[in-house]
């Protein structure tokens, strides 16, 4: 199994960041790699939405079940996909003092193949990072 994490300071509030990170349908407009999006069930506590990425001949869709705490997190479990295993969560902490939010997203992950597993791993590990970055500059962009 492998493990992505992320952490960052940003000068956006949680809420902020949550409603970004939660607008799943608009990812193909600014998330590399991200070739298509569909939120097939949306509520204020669950979204269930399907991903298509692709890079480097790396083309896999998959759909997740994600449970919504607004404005503070988002657990993500994989319902279908090319994985034997995929949860993730992001995070979004208000400091005691100051502005802005720390923005956290942890995702554990295992290809059902493990060949699959082996040659995709790094270039999966790669959207994923890009992705969070994604979302900083997309906040850039819309908020300021």
């Amino acid at each position: 199994m492998s493990t992505i994490q992320q952490q960052t300071r940003v000068s956006f509030s949680a809420e902020q960041m949550f409603d970004l990170v939660n607008n799943v349908s608009h990812y193909p407009e600014f998330v590399p790699y991200c070739k298509a999006a569909k939120v097939k069930v949306a509520s204020a506590t669950q979204m269930i939405a399907t991903l298509v990425l692709a890079k480097k001949g790396f083309s896999q869709a998959f759909t997740t079940v994600n449970q919504l705490t607004y404005p503070h997190q988002i657990d993500m479990r994989l319902q279908e996909g090319p994985f034997r295993h995929l949860m993730g969560k992001w995070a979004f902490v208000t400091p005691a003092t100051g502005g802005g939010c720390s923005v956290q997203f942890h995702l554990d992950f295992e290809f059902s193949n493990p060949l699959l597993h082996l040659t995709m791993r790094p270039v999966f590990e790669n959207i994923m990072i890009d992705m969070v970055r994604a979302f900083i500059q997309r906040a850039h962009e819309v908020y300021t």
